[in-house]
């Protein structure tokens, strides 16, 4: 694991820690967390529904092949991290699949929520085998989990920046 990956999960681990009792209990974000759970089970039902999740499987055991390759967790940082926690997340520092992205399992992805290019990215396969109507359903669905990620994160970095007492 590259030692950035490291910085930013220890910060977020660091920050549950500290604060994720608290950040648990305030309505707002309580709230927040909700809807963005909520959203991403809508998002994983559709992923279902049209066929994706099946079609990925495919590539990972079939071929040997997975858009969840070394180096996406990279695109994580500290707060889509400390998210994660909240949501119940567990994250490991040591790779189950090698060559595979640090937070993807034998049973798929490890993280409660996703960044964006796991969510948006669809192979070209994937984006020739389904019907163009139903990948618009599904980045209408993705986006609003996206939509209610970016408040989720916005209102967490407000609520350190006002009750933290180490920098972020």
């Amino acid at each position: 694991m590259k030692p950035a990956v490291k910085k930013e999960i220890d910060r977020a681990k660091l920050l549950y820690e500290q604060y994720g009792r608290e950040l648990s209990r305030d309505k707002h974000i309580k709230e927040l967390l909700e809807r963005y759970r909520e959203a991403n089970i809508k998002t994983l039902d559709k992923i279902r529904e049209i066929g994706v999740e099946e079609g990925c499987t495919f590539c990972a055991v079939e071929l040997d092949e997975c858009c969840c390759f070394e180096g996406v967790e990279e695109k994580y940082d500290y707060i889509l991290l400390l998210v994660n926690l909240l949501l119940g997340a567990e994250i490991s520092e040591y790779r189950e699949i090698p060559a595979a992205c640090l937070f993807v399992g034998s049973q798929g992805c490890l993280m409660a929520v996703r960044h964006y290019f796991c969510l948006h990215y669809l192979c070209p396969q994937l984006k020739t085998s389904l019907d163009p109507s139903a990948i618009d359903d599904f980045l209408s669905v993705s986006g609003d989990e996206l939509y209610c990620g970016l408040e989720t994160e916005q209102a967490i970095r407000g609520w350190l920046k006002q009750n933290a007492e180490l920098k972020i």
